[in-house]
Parts: C-alpha cells; sequence; structure tokens
C-alpha cells in the first residue's frame, strides 16, 4: 500500500529538476550558484494565434503560397503590413489585420502570433546547478533541512529564518512580532489573523512559513507578494513538535521557500530548504512511499484532522465507515491508549 509522503528533515541531500512546460532558452550553465529567485530558462508564448488563408486571398494553389511570401517566418509585422503577393493581370495581396509576428505558414495559410507573453522558471532553491536540460531547464542540487507542505501561493523567496514563538494549540499574536527586523523569514505555528500577514507585508519581510493558515485567509496570501507556505493544513490544527523543534533551532539560520503549488505527477510540493555551508550531491526524492508500520503520518480529513501519529498496523481487508464508503485504511496510534483506523488516502506519511 502506498500514499503520498511530506518530507521533513534535519540533514538531507535535495534534488530538484526546474523545467519548462515547452522549448525556450536555458539561462545557466553547469556549475553555477542560483538563489531562489534567480530565473532557470524562460520561453514566450504567443498569446493568441490568427490564422490567414493566403492561398485562397490570392487565388493561387496550395503549392504556390510560399513562392508568394514576400515576409519570412519569425519577421514581426504591423497592422496592414504585406505577408504575400501574387503579380498576374491583377496583382492580390494579403495584408497582415494585426499587429505580431509570423510564425508558420503550412497548408496555404498564414500563422500570426499576436501578443506574447514570457513563461519562467526559477530555482526555488539556493543549490548548485549539477545538469543542464536542454532548451528545457536545469536540475540543481544542495544539502541541508527540508520541510515539505501542502500548500503555497506561487510566489519564492529566502531570507534569515525568525521563528515567532506560541505554544503548541494557540495561535500566533500580533505583540510576538514586534521590534521585527526587515528581511526576516518568519516562522510559526498557527496563523489566524489577517493582521500577521498585513504587519509582515509592512515591516519588510520576505515571508510567511506557518502550520495550519484559517481558510478565510487563503485570498488576500495569493495576493501577497511574498510567499506563504503552509505547512499542516487549513483551520485550528495543532503543531506538529518535530517541525515545531526543527524551525526553532533554525532561528536565524538563511532560509528559502518555493511555495508552489502541489503537483504530484511533477513530483512537486512547496517547500522550505535550509541549506548547509557545505555544497553535497544527492539523489532525487519520491514523492509517494509505501505505507508501512512504525511510519509516522499525518490525518488530512476527518475528525482527528491534524494530528499525528505512528502506524501499527495495515489492514488487509477495506474497512468500512459511517459514511458507507470501504477503504483500504491503516491503524494509527495517536498516543497513550488512543488509535484509529484512517483510510489511507487521508494520510501523508511524514520523513
Amino acid at each position: 500500500m502506498f500514499a503520498d509522503v511530506v518530507r521533513t528533515a534535519s540533514i538531507i541531500d535535495i534534488r530538484r529538476p526546474r523545467k519548462l512546460p515547452f522549448p525556450g532558452r536555458v539561462l545557466v550553465s553547469e556549475g553555477d550558484r542560483v538563489n531562489p529567485e534567480d530565473v532557470i530558462a524562460e520561453a514566450l508564448m504567443p498569446g493568441r494565434l490568427v490564422m490567414l488563408d493566403v492561398a485562397c486571398g490570392l487565388g493561387i494553389s496550395l503549392n504556390e503560397v510560399k513562392a508568394c511570401l514576400v515576409r519570412n517566418i519569425g519577421d514581426d509585422l504591423e497592422q496592414g503590413d504585406i505577408i504575400a503577393q501574387f503579380d498576374g493581370t491583377l496583382s492580390r495581396l494579403v495584408r497582415t489585420p494585426i499587429d505580431g509576428r509570423l510564425v508558420d505558414v503550412t497548408n496555404g495559410q498564414a500563422v500570426i502570433a499576436a501578443g506574447e507573453s514570457r513563461v519562467q522558471v526559477r530555482a526555488g532553491m539556493i543549490g548548485d546547478v549539477v545538469e543542464v536540460i536542454l532548451e528545457f531547464g536545469a536540475v540543481l542540487k544542495n544539502r541541508g533541512s527540508l520541510l515539505q507542505g501542502v500548500w503555497g501561493n506561487g510566489k519564492v523567496g529566502m531570507g534569515v529564518l525568525h521563528w515567532v514563538e506560541s505554544s503548541k494549540d494557540d495561535p500566533i499574536q500580533v505583540s510576538a512580532l514586534e521590534g521585527l527586523e526587515s528581511g526576516r523569514l518568519l516562522a510559526g505555528g498557527l496563523c489566524l489573523q489577517a493582521a500577521l500577514l498585513e504587519y509582515a507585508l509592512e515591516h519588510g519581510a520576505k515571508g510567511w512559513i506557518v502550520n495550519a493558515l484559517a481558510p478565510e485567509l487563503i485570498p488576500m496570501a495569493m495576493e501577497l507578494p511574498l510567499p506563504v507556505i503552509v505547512l499542516g493544513g487549513f483551520g485550528v490544527l495543532p503543531t506538529d513538535q518535530g517541525i515545531r523543534d526543527l524551525l526553532r533551532s533554525k532561528d536565524g539560520k538563511m532560509a528559502c521557500v518555493n511555495a508552489s503549488g502541489t503537483e504530484i505527477l511533477k513530483a512537486q510540493r512547496p517547500e522550505v530548504i535550509i541549506p548547509l555551508d557545505e555544497r553535497m550531491t544527492g539523489e532525487n526524492l519520491g514523492f509517494q512511499v509505501e505505507v508501512t508500520e512504525g511510519c509516522r503520518v499525518r490525518i488530512l480529513s476527518g475528525g482527528q484532522m491534524g494530528r499525528t501519529g505512528v502506524v501499527v498496523e495495515c489492514l488487509e481487508s477495506p474497512v468500512r465507515f459511517e459514511s458507507g464508503l470501504e477503504c483500504r485504511s491503516a491503524v494509527i496510534h495517536l498516543g497513550e491508549d488512543e488509535s484509529a483506523a484512517v483510510p489511507l488516502k487521508n494520510l501523508v506519511v511524514l520523513e
């Protein structure tokens, strides 16, 4: 049986590919050292494509079109520019109806790209370029502490880590941020107040790392220009003690945040990386592992949502729950004499 894995490690070798979705231009070389906001590769994507039937417009066969072109593939065009011309008893012209770029001529039709947007891939971490992927991107490596999360607002950044103290189950208070130095990357447990996000923006913070975020703050977090990453989930959730201890121990260290979305097929999760000083290579890390006895897991939904425990038994037969669903499940020890059967799809493994 397998389940998604969320990794938390004090020291681990990290290897991350950074790739464009389609061919473009790679901006780094093997051996380069990069920071989270550095652009690894970029490409231009047309905003919309306009098809012009040149053969019909000139009244010629498909085979004659290329001989009548007066512009080359890749040329920039302004509205009214002549694309093709046929000289005969009556000369005929085909003009572009829009500003754009001639990107192709096929089957008697000219393809014009109107407007372009730039697609960029950023490093999302401090690391070394160990491999260049021709036309697509590069592979980055580093060694350090790793904390993977469940949600991010799509931004990247780096800063000196500042642990914001609060009790394990109580929300962070704005008063805990008083005297905050500019340029700090904030980390804490439970964020339930919009004022915490506002304070970070107004006082030059480099981002927020929280265990749990109030769901109603998601739209605000999405609009912030700085990265926000949620490690545990949404709502009032207890903070995992291992995560608290790790972040507190790294207070004052340089850290980087890649608050990307979760895309399992691309092996991508939002994550915090706190690099060590030395450079060291490592192996690729998978995003699913087999659930076995002894695994530490976090429960993602149900009455035990947000709690962590240890797998004591992987049940061979499906369990029927009150909802009527039958699911492959595992028995989780939650502390003292408490345990619960939880569907595998509601678990992530903590490593």
